[in-house]
């Protein structure tokens, strides 16, 4: 960055001139591009201080790979992208380093700074939810997600019929689909009163249905002038959105049906955009809407007879290895909802536990290794028993361990055996857990683990690690890598693969491969087959 005068200049042509808000990710310039001479805002992106040198360069240069891939957005309704920049570290010069993000500037006030002076009808809520809708599809067709919708990024002008137009802003901080968003590099990314449920699970996996939530909640406070979740305290915030109720809203009206149907704490069952759009025009056109509160196409989500719902458990942990996941509970409406401090019951407990696993992230800047200290992170001590298990016995490389009795098992490949479930089983592409026997004389699980977390990083597209520790499956230990990626398809993918030593130099491995929409539903049989696994033993049937 150079100076011209009083003036500061970016990359030689982006000149900084007033500054028109900061926040937690950073500070939004007006500036003038002095090549094209057009006005722009200019977004100065925050790194931590203090930040070690490794961790900084890492999310700096996540901060450049989002930004690009929302540069590739063109929407009248999204707040483009004009250029990006990096400046070089200087170790000499704190000012060295930054990353700015350059975008289109728009002179309007923003929904937060108009829900300060009044709050919004519900003809007014359904006229900027459809712009929201089609801002945030245009985005999820592109295989980017915003993770930040708010009413402070909803910029809101009139229009030429005296009507509110929108445009959503700050995609610089948007990620590829499937990114595991809960934290970077020790931020919380988002705001906590407009983060989903699922944001907040073990593995903080986001897609399209955490926009949507957002998005409910931004509707929510057009209406009631705050979110669903407020406090001072962000850790309640963050609590009470993984265990309570969502409050009713007073001023919803007819648009109450699509509020529940975007606010469903189970991403598998709210509602999609498509039938959110709908909902939104019918009650333009003074249609009733049903409310149902279900995610999806149809009223009821689907489910499988196969894979029953799981129990509730812990929500969040800085284990790599839980089982944990967004409930099914689905979203529960009431007028006057418990506080977590006056209930010393299990929901204190969690809510606990959400605030130590946040506070470990603000104190250590990332989820602390367990194995730091000489302990391995343990799953889950409650493991979900399988549906319907039968025994599965390997003649050729002795072993043996549970499966569902529904799945099917292909060993056509001497080292490896695939199980996959049944067919007319409602997954999104295909789901398999795969044992390999590794031959692997003078390596050991966890070499082959970092070995395959290298070449994973060098070949997968949009490749993103979520955890590579030490773990440890009932009498199992070894070395766990969960991580997601793109595919051919435009698919993300998620991974989860759990490797141990065997007898005579070999290695197991043992993972889930599936759709990240699917992954939360099916971690817990990947856990249950790791923990039933016997190296020997003759076939059982149970």
């Amino acid at each position: 960055m150079e100076s011209h005068g009083t003036a500061r200049v970016v990359a030689g042509r982006y000149r900084v001139d007033a500054r028109i808000g900061t926040g937690a990710m950073g500070t939004v310039w007006r500036g003038y591009d002095e090549m094209l001479h057009r006005v722009v805002a200019v977004k100065e992106v925050a790194i931590p201080f203090g930040m070690a040198a490794p961790d900084a360069e890492k999310l700096r240069e996540r901060y450049l790979r989002e930004a690009r891939a929302a540069a590739r957005l063109r929407h009248p309704g999204v707040v483009g992208v004009y250029d990006v920049i990096s400046e070089e570290a200087d170790d000499n010069d704190d000012d060295a380093g930054r990353v700015w993000i350059v975008m289109e500037f728009v002179e309007a006030q923003n929904l937060a700074s108009l829900l300060r002076e009044r709050r919004l009808t519900t003809e007014e809520t359904a006229h900027i939810g459809l712009q929201l809708l089609a801002a945030l599809t245009a985005a999820h067709q592109a295989g980017v997600l915003h993770r930040d919708v708010k009413p402070a990024n909803v910029l809101v002008q009139d229009d030429e019929e005296g009507k509110l137009r929108v445009t959503l802003t700050d995609f610089g901080v948007a990620s590829i689909s499937g990114d595991s968003s809960l934290t970077r590099t020790g931020q919380l990314v988002g705001s906590p009163a407009y983060l989903s449920p699922e944001r907040l699970s073990s593995t903080g996996v986001a897609g399209p249905p955490s926009d949507l939530w957002a998005l409910g909640c931004t509707l929510y406070a057009a209406l009631e002038g705050h979110p669903p979740f407020r406090s001072t305290d962000q850790f309640e915030v963050i609590s009470s959105i993984t265990i309570e109720p969502v409050p009713a809203p007073k001023r919803a009206g007819n648009l109450e049906p699509i509020l529940a149907g975007l606010l469903e704490k189970d991403p598998r069952r709210r509602w999609d955009a498509s039938r959110a759009r709908r909902a939104l025009q019918d009650v333009q056109a003074g249609k009733a809407i049903e409310n149902t509160g279900t995610w999806g196409a149809s009223p009821t989500a689907p489910t499988s007879p196969a894979i029953p719902p799981k129990p509730p458990v812990t929500p969040i942990t800085p284990h790599t290895t839980t089982t944990a996941s967004t409930t099914r509970k689905g979203t529960e409406y009431r007028a006057r909802r418990t506080r977590w401090k006056r209930n010393l019951t299990i929901s204190a407990i969690v809510a606990a536990i959400v605030v130590v696993a946040v506070l470990l992230v603000h104190l250590f800047g990332r989820w602390p290794s367990f194995a730091d200290a000489n302990s391995d992170t343990r799953a889950n001590s409650e493991i979900t028993p399988m549906p319907e298990a039968t025994r599965f016995y390997n003649s050729s490389f002795p072993y043996s361990m549970d499966r569902p009795k529904s799945w099917s098992a292909n060993c056509e490949r001497p080292l490896e055996c695939e199980f996959s479930p049944p067919k007319n089983e409602p997954v999104s592409g295909q789901l398999r857990i795969l044992v390999i026997v590794e031959s692997a004389p003078g390596s050991d699980a966890e070499e082959l683990t970092r070995k395959e977390n290298s070449r994973n990083k060098r070949d997968r597209v949009k490749y993103e690690e979520i955890s590579l520790d030490k773990a440890t499956f009932g009498d199992h230990k070894g070395w766990l890598v969960e991580y997601s990626f793109m595919n051919a398809n435009g698919t993300v993918r998620h991974v989860r693969v759990f490797r141990m030593n065997g007898a005579n130099n070999l290695v197991y491995s043992i993972s889930l491969n599936a759709d990240a929409r699917d992954f939360p539903s099916y971690e817990y049989i990947l856990t249950a087959a790791i923990t039933s696994f016997k190296e020997s033993g003759p076939a059982e049937t149970r």
